[in-house]
């Protein structure tokens, strides 16, 4: 699949929405990134590359989401939960322009809190949520393999997987994740154990 795709960014071509989906969950990392860099240097020869120094403070780490790439948030309650005064998040802006940062990326967590107690205490709003969910989980899916899901099902359902059985990782990666770490003095079955 590589193959063609690079035979698609060779010839000007759009690449397409299966390729995109195959580069992003099956293609193998270095092979795509010596790619990349191949394309980068046909298109800027020069062998300069220019930054951004960025900041990026983030004022919680309290969400909800339950994305399945962030190993960042905490749930509520969480021991390891915070939040920052505004006071705090303009001395990290301070702070990061002093070591030189010239932009600022504000990256948000998502936190709702509702507490339909105070407002609702005949349980109307849990009623009416269990009905809309019932509704959309009703409807009739895209594809008859597969349920209509809600936000986070999926990454609960990874997280679940991968806390039982690990991340998988195909061979091609393997093999790079212990040449990587070869080339850094990190014995073999160290590096096994570590990918374990």
């Amino acid at each position: 699949m590589l193959a063609e795709i690079r035979a698609k960014v060779e010839a000007g071509k759009r690449l397409d929405r299966a390729d995109g989906r195959w580069l992003l969950t099956d293609a193998p990392l270095v092979e795509l990134g010596a790619l990349a860099q191949e394309m980068r240097f046909r298109l800027h020869p020069e062998r300069q590359v220019s930054f951004v120094i960025d900041s990026n403070p983030n004022y919680t780490n309290v969400c909800v989401t339950d994305c399945q790439f962030c190993a960042f948030y905490r749930k509520p309650g969480d021991a390891e939960a915070w939040t920052l005064t505004v006071e705090q998040v303009l001395e990290k802006i301070d702070s990061a322009a002093r070591m030189g940062a010239t932009t600022v990326l504000r990256n948000n967590m998502l936190s709702i809190y509702i507490a339909p107690n105070v407002y609702d205490a005949e349980g109307t709003v849990a009623r009416e949520a269990a009905r809309f969910v019932a509704w959309v989980k009703a409807s009739p899916p895209l594809r008859p393999d597969a349920p209509v899901l809600l936000p986070g099902e999926v990454e609960r359902a990874t997280r679940s997987e991968r806390t039982a059985h690990g991340v998988p990782v195909d061979d091609k990666t393997h093999a790079d994740l212990l040449a990587a770490a070869a080339s850094v003095g990190i014995a073999s079955d160290t590096a096994e154990a570590m990918i374990a």
